[in-house]
């Protein structure tokens, strides 16, 4: 079974993909359009994509989806940066949950976006920020070797 943990956001949104513990894809998904309803819409197929090629090129079912919390927005009190990652939330939710059952909401904290360049550095996974903080998210929900106990 394939875990998937999602950095959402309006305009960018990072994803990687993880078997037994090992990033096996990842990317970022750059939604299109000039209005939001048009750039979710654009985030939904592109990850209904991202999903159907699981399936397709590993022959694996998604078990898991993680996606990151606002947290740090509300914090902010940056409420128009906050209203539109939560609509990328939605539709990402809404999307997983056609794909899977399981579902989960998890917050970085306080971490900073630096320690995700590192780690993904570490784990050979070369991407943009959105994709790093995507890795950053999957290895605090646990979805790394490390943390399965899988080699």
């Amino acid at each position: 079974m394939v875990n998937v943990s999602i950095d959402p956001s309006i305009n960018h949104v990072g994803y990687v993909c993880w078997l037994n513990g090992h990033p096996i894809k990842h990317g970022t998904i750059h939604s299109q359009g000039d209005s939001e309803l048009e750039k979710v819409v654009s985030i939904k197929l592109q990850l209904e994509a991202v999903f159907f090629s699981i399936i397709e090129d590993y022959d694996e079912q998604i078990d898991r989806v993680v996606v990151e919390s606002f947290e740090r927005h509300t914090q902010n009190n940056n409420m128009l940066s906050m209203m539109k990652c939560s609509l990328a939330q939605g539709v990402i939710l809404a999307t997983a949950h056609e794909w899977c059952e399981q579902i989960d909401m998890i917050s970085k904290h306080q971490a900073k976006k630096g320690e995700a360049a590192m780690l993904a550095k570490s784990m050979g996974c070369l991407g943009s920020e959105h994709m790093c903080d995507a890795l950053h998210l999957g290895v605090l929900a646990g979805l790394n070797e490390k943390a399965t106990g899988r080699a």
